[in-house]
């Protein structure tokens, strides 16, 4: 095809030299294509790389978890006598400690009374056995944001696998408004458990 429409244009080029200016011209759209794939692969993995490189925000989970109704407080043998669980039953083991809190914005003290007020409703309402150790079934994880208009806190519940059993945010403006949320976060996070 080369030869005969270089010979229509009057250019006088033999079969040979025809053949090698169509091998030529396929080689360098090969390279072309080639390259133009390449970096448009480069580009989607070098933005994906950047996105996992960023420090996730407590914001992008945003897998709704279905709320079961919230069964009627009863008294098990396993709570204190006058504490209402916040689910009859049992609860899988839960891990939580001092170092599950980081802290954002706020002194080391913020962390300290937050963890005294999650901890002493956990053991006073969840239907489960809580302790400092990891080796439980599952961990509870938090972030503690101080924000311009108040203090956000982030919770999770961790299988022992890493993987995110339930994510939970309470707000307030003040930290004494958050430390009074401590037994709605107990009975969030004994609902997830026992999902």
């Amino acid at each position: 095809a080369i030869f005969f429409l270089m010979k229509k244009l009057g250019i006088g080029l033999n079969f040979m030299q025809s053949m090698a200016a169509f091998f030529t011209a396929a080689a360098i759209a090969t390279a072309a294509v080639t390259f133009g794939a390449y970096t448009a692969v480069k580009a989607v993995r070098e933005s994906s790389q950047k996105r996992e490189l960023g420090a996730p925000s407590p914001l992008e989970n945003k897998q709704t978890l279905p709320r079961p109704a919230i069964p009627r407080p009863g008294v098990t043998g396993e709570i204190t006598p006058g504490a209402i669980p916040a689910m009859p039953g049992n609860a899988p083991s839960l891990s939580f400690s001092p170092s599950s809190l980081a802290v954002t914005g706020s002194p080391p003290e913020t962390a300290a009374a937050l963890y005294d007020a999650l901890g002493k409703s956990l053991l006073r309402l969840y239907p489960g056995a809580v302790s400092p150790a990891g080796a439980s079934a599952l961990a509870l994880k938090g972030a503690l944001v101080k924000t311009g208009t108040g203090h956000n806190l982030y919770l999770r519940l961790v299988r022992p696998d890493g993987s995110i059993l339930g994510s939970y945010r309470f707000t307030a403006a003040t930290l004494p408004g958050l430390l009074t949320q401590a037994d709605e976060m107990t009975r969030e996070i004994a609902r997830g458990a026992a999902e």
